[in-house]
């Protein structure tokens, strides 16, 4: 059986041959399997009593949105200060509360 050649260099007769497949409406593709290492992450997650969800790791009790008000100045200032050092404005905002509670 001669090789595939990569969709980039075939020719419109060729692309439309090898994609016919797809044009069917009742084309429907088999699941590919998990392999070994989504198996052992399952796994593992099932043993510490969590499941595979996706997104942001929950640290502490978790974030949670809010709505401040800020005058525009110092918000201007805010977003330069996090923007030098490479933060967002959250983060920034998040550390002086945290060290302004603590001294």
């Amino acid at each position: 059986m001669p090789k595939k050649k990569p969709y980039t260099q075939m020719t419109t007769a060729q692309l439309r041959a090898a994609t016919r497949q797809f044009d069917d409406p009742n084309y429907h593709p088999k699941a590919l399997p998990w392999g070994e290492k989504e198996k052992r992450d399952q796994l593992a997650a099932a043993q510490l009593g969590r499941s595979m969800k996706v997104g942001r790791p929950r640290i502490g009790l978790g974030a949670q949105r809010i709505q401040i008000a800020m005058e525009a100045g110092l918000r201007r200032k805010v977003d330069a200060y996090a923007r030098k050092h490479h933060m967002t404005r959250s983060r920034l905002l998040s550390e002086a509360v945290s060290r302004h509670i603590a001294a």
